[in-house]
């Protein structure tokens, strides 16, 4: 009776600590445990696949569409790549706070025996045996309201082979239910719900940061885009006005040489051509830097020169442009993750 009487103690307190701790789940509405446990198991991390631009060069040009520059700006800018983290440290530090309302449950047991020889037979015998056996099943909640309570079920089994024990084993078992309100600090709130609200702000913030840089670094790459689109146009403009303005010179050195036009419209044609070579240059440097600028933007090349190719904008300025449906559809996708 007495070898029974140990494990089915032990099974039934398990089996009731077991549908208490559902039951005040289900009644409390806290928690749900089983959703808790596989969300918090999932793994936010920043993942920023690489960008290849094999295919996109052609006769040593990179042509590039709009929307090709923004996402490649996203992937390599070093500021978006640092203020990436912001929302997921954030995030992780709500559920770092939010986590004190998590039931907690515990499980401690231990197993011991000795054996030591006796000096007297006094002692209950020439060597006496030891056999402890210890375990302990806890369940702790905590709540937003100030509430706390827990339930803690402690079993003792000793065994021993000394003659003087009259119960061999011996069986101690405890239940200990406690609840706690507070009624002065920390009634009907506790400080932990204040810092977890601040957690939660700190997480929206950071959002709202990330969502203000990634604007301003697609509204730069959109602004470099087209002045380089601009200046590839002005440089055509600039190269068809450099031949007419030699046609015209040798027209009037012609005209000069026949006698049908004055010197003075020859000087006048040569200064046409120089200033027109002027601009011509001003138009190439402008685009070199605009495209230095614009792939310092969209690749990691700390030189623009080491870049592989040429960029040259293939999208063709429309005079309706359709506004984005939102910022999440077309770039907020896996740039946090979180």
């Amino acid at each position: 009776m007495k070898k029974r009487l140990f494990p089915c103690l032990a099974r039934y307190s398990l089996f009731g600590l077991l549908c208490l701790v559902f039951s005040s789940a289900a009644t409390l509405g806290q928690f749900n445990l089983l959703a808790n446990y596989f969300t918090d198991q999932e793994r936010k991390t920043v993942v920023v696949p690489p960008t290849t631009i094999g295919d996109l060069v052609r006769d040593g040009k990179l042509f590039l569409r709009e929307q090709q520059a923004i996402e490649m700006a996203l992937r390599h800018n070093l500021t978006i790549n640092v203020e990436r983290h912001t929302p997921l440290l954030n995030f992780w530090m709500v559920q770092e706070r939010g986590g004190i309302y998590d039931p907690l449950g515990t499980f401690d047991f231990n197993w011991d025996r000795e054996k030591r020889p006796t000096s007297s037979a006094l002692q209950g015998g020439t060597s006496i045996t030891n056999v402890i056996t210890g375990y302990r099943f806890g369940y702790d909640q905590r709540f937003s309201t100030g509430t706390s309570w827990g339930v803690n079920f402690t079993g003792f089994r000793n065994r021993t082979t000394s003659f003087f024990s009259s119960l061999v084993p011996a069986i101690d078992t405890s239940l200990e239910i406690l609840f706690r309100q507070n009624l002065l600090e920390g009634f009907g709130g506790s400080r932990e719900d204040d810092q977890l609200e601040i957690s939660r702000t700190n997480l929206q913030i950071s959002q709202q940061e990330f969502r203000r840089l990634t604007s301003e670094v697609i509204l730069q790459v959109q602004q470099h885009y087209w002045n380089l689109k601009f200046s590839l146009e002005d440089i055509e403009a600039r190269e068809k006005a450099l031949e007419t303005a030699r046609a015209i010179l040798e027209q009037n050195k012609a005209r000069f040489e026949v006698g049908s036009a004055s010197r003075l419209e020859v000087v006048q044609g040569e200064a046409e051509v120089a200033l027109t070579e002027e601009q011509l240059i001003r138009a190439r440097y402008r685009y070199r830097r605009t495209q230095d600028q614009l792939i310092r933007l969209i690749s990691d090349h700390e030189d623009p020169r080491s870049f592989p190719a040429e960029i040259v904008p293939a999208d063709i300025p429309e005079s309706n442009p359709v506004p984005l449906e939102s910022f999440d559809r077309h770039f907020g996708r896996g740039l946090w993750n979180a």
